[in-house]
Formats: structure tokens, C-alpha cells, sequence
């Protein structure tokens, strides 16, 4: 059961609820936000701070709704809900490394890290989607080309498996082998 309630004396109940869906939608947005793009964490109260801010959140929020759009299944989880953006958050965005570069049109991002195979094959499947779809140009970046390059992917052999290493301090003794 819910209660809703308004100062709108005017309206019926079904068009109370009717605003109340278009708010709601919206007072999601602005959690979504404040959330995932940390849009309440601005680095500054310079104006510019604010703006350049404002401008990587909104960025950060058309990529993600691209990734929603273009990735399909990759995205979808085994019940047809869509993975949260903080899960792919891990998976798309905090891999690692890149160099960017812009060469003539293209702005070019090259990952420094290998991944596992599989993570690869996602990455690069993301990524080609957005190359490909935008290859005349991303009105966002002014109508750059951008496109991806991964290092050769790592199998399991190179994966640590969080294993302690045990740490070796001291200093060599001169005239001895022994480590203190």
C-alpha cells in the first residue's frame, strides 16, 4: 500500500500518481548521480572546477548509457537485468593504465595492462563497438575518431592468486652471506 499526498488540490488521484512517477524518475536520476558519479564530490568552488566537473560526469553518464545500449547480452545478467554500473564500473573503467594520444583525428587510448583472456575479448568488444559506431567522429570529443588498443591477454599462469610472498628485509653484512 502506498500513500501519496499533494498540495494540488485539483488533481485526481490517478494524476497525483502520474506526477509522482515523472518526479520519481528524476529523484532517481539524481541518486544515480550523486552515486555512481560522485556529482556531490566536486573537487572545487571554483567555477571552472564546477564546470569541468559537471562536464566528466556527463561524459561518464552518456558512456555508460552507450554501454547499456551497444553491449546487449555482455551487459545483461543471467535473470535480464541489467549489470549495475558499479560492476561495470570495475570491468570497464578501473583496469588500469592508458597512454592517450591524438594522432591527426583520433584520440587513441592504449590499455598498459594485460588482462585474462576473457576479460579481454570483453573489453575489446566493447571498445570496437564504440570505434566502430562512431567512425566518423564522436560529436562529444568535437568530432574526434577514438580507438582502443590492449596488450597481448595474460593466461592464468601469470595470475598471483593472492598468494603471500614473504617480505625479506636487512641489510648483507659485508664479509658475510647471511642476510640480518
Amino acid at each position: 500500500l502506498r500513500c501519496f499526498a499533494s498540495s494540488k488540490k485539483k488533481l485526481s488521484s490517478k494524476e497525483i500518481l502520474e506526477d509522482y512517477s515523472n518526479r520519481w524518475a528524476i529523484e532517481i536520476g539524481i541518486k544515480d548521480l550523486n552515486q555512481n558519479y560522485y556529482l556531490t564530490n566536486c573537487p572545487g568552488k571554483n567555477p571552472h572546477h564546477v564546470n569541468v566537473h559537471f562536464f566528466i560526469v556527463s561524459i561518464c553518464r552518456h558512456l555508460y548509457r552507450m554501454i547499456q545500449r551497444d553491449l546487449g547480452d555482455l551487459i545483461k545478467r543471467k535473470d535480464g537485468s541489467i549489470k549495475t554500473l558499479q560492476t561495470m564500473r570495475e570491468i570497464l573503467f578501473r583496469q588500469g593504465s592508458a597512454k592517450l594520444n591524438i594522432k591527426d583525428d583520433t584520440f587513441e587510448v592504449n590499455f598498459l595492462n594485460s588482462y585474462s583472456p576473457e576479460l579481454t575479448t570483453q573489453l575489446k568488444q566493447f571498445y570496437d563497438t564504440i570505434s566502430e559506431k562512431y567512425s566518423n567522429g564522436m560529436e562529444i570529443l568535437g568530432g574526434m575518431k577514438v580507438k582502443f588498443y590492449f596488450k597481448t591477454p595474460l593466461g592464468k599462469e601469470h595470475k598471483n592468486s593472492m598468494k603471500k610472498v614473504p617480505l625479506i628485509s636487512g641489510k648483507k653484512k659485508l664479509g658475510s652471506k647471511k642476510m640480518d
